[in-house]
This record gives C-alpha cells, structure tokens and sequence, in this order.
C-alpha cells in the first residue's frame, strides 16, 4: 500500500530550522519519515513567506 508523505518545514526547541517528512496512518498516528536540518535554499524559502 502506498502511503501519501507530507513534508513540513518548521523549528525545533532548539532554534534550528528542520525539514521532517511524515506519514499519516491509521488511528490519527503520525509516522515519522525523515527529519534534517533545512538546507540554505529551504531556510531562505521559510524567512520570506
């Protein structure tokens, strides 16, 4: 079965600006895929919207 991936770009406790890739499955779980720092390109993309 083929999962649909969300991807979200936001801050962690620690100020950095992270990249996470997740899956929603069954029972409103939250499954996570991938989480990395935001590469320069994706942090300026965040600081201008």
């Amino acid at each position: 079965m083929d999962e649909a991936r969300d991807a979200a770009i936001g801050f962690a406790r620690s100020g950095r600006l992270l990249y996470v890739v997740h899956l929603e499955i069954e029972d409103e779980r939250v499954r996570l895929v991938s989480a990395r720092r935001a590469s320069p390109a994706e942090e300026s993309t965040y600081a201008h919207r």
